[in-house]
């Protein structure tokens, strides 16, 4: 992955040639402690609690054209098997398994909060958020870019393998680096209706 040129496009880097962060680094960069000063080597990752909290719940105000009368929130705590011997880690009877338990509180599709119980494990902490606003970048796709086609109600899922990871050829020249999708793509309709809604 470090060597994926769209990946290294999408991250904005120039030259392209160049590796990406592996997988050590970013572990590096995901475990700064609280408090760590600006000074220090892997000083790289660090978020606000309350922020991200903010933004989770703007979204879901945003998606509303109209203050709704009535909202339900579902609190469900979800196991997140480990494998291992992590810290905190605790075996659950019900789930058959050592697992962390975050409690996630939802309003319709909507994730409002996701939060682990133990505060100190930060780095987990941060890739319960990543993966939540991973969530929420896949409804707000489904909701904006696929509003009135067929997968206007599709799983999560279904876009993941059916609109986002689909085969491409990747060609680099000294001036451009070109993407052909196959011809035989069966959803070529849906996907030229969501790029052409989320440009607008």
């Amino acid at each position: 992955m470090c060597h994926d040129p769209l990946l290294a496009v999408l991250a904005g880097k120039r030259e392209i040639e160049e590796p990406l962060a592996g997988k050590s680094m970013l572990d590096r960069m995901e475990l700064t402690p609280t408090g760590s000063p600006l000074t220090e080597r892997y000083h790289k990752i660090t978020y606000s609690t309350e922020a991200l909290d903010e933004l989770l719940v703007g979204i879901c105000l945003e998606a509303h054209p109209r203050p709704p009368r009535q909202i339900v929130l579902d609190l469900d705590a979800t196991d997140t098997p480990l494998h291992g011997q992590q810290e905190a880690r605790f075996f659950h009877g019900y789930y058959h398994h050592s697992c962390y338990l975050p409690l996630y509180i939802f309003c319709g599709d909507h994730v409002l909060c996701a939060r682990l119980s133990m505060e100190t494990l930060r780095a987990n902490q941060l890739r319960l958020y990543v993966s939540s606003l991973a969530d929420v970048l896949v409804h707000a796709l489904r909701r904006l870019g696929l509003r009135g086609t067929a997968w206007a109600s599709a799983q999560v899922e279904t876009i993941q393998w059916k609109l986002l990871k689909i085969a491409a050829q990747v060609r680099i020249t000294a001036r451009r680096i070109w993407i052909g999708y196959s011809g035989a793509y069966p959803w070529k309709p849906l996907f030229a209706a969501a790029w052409s809604a989320l440009r607008c």
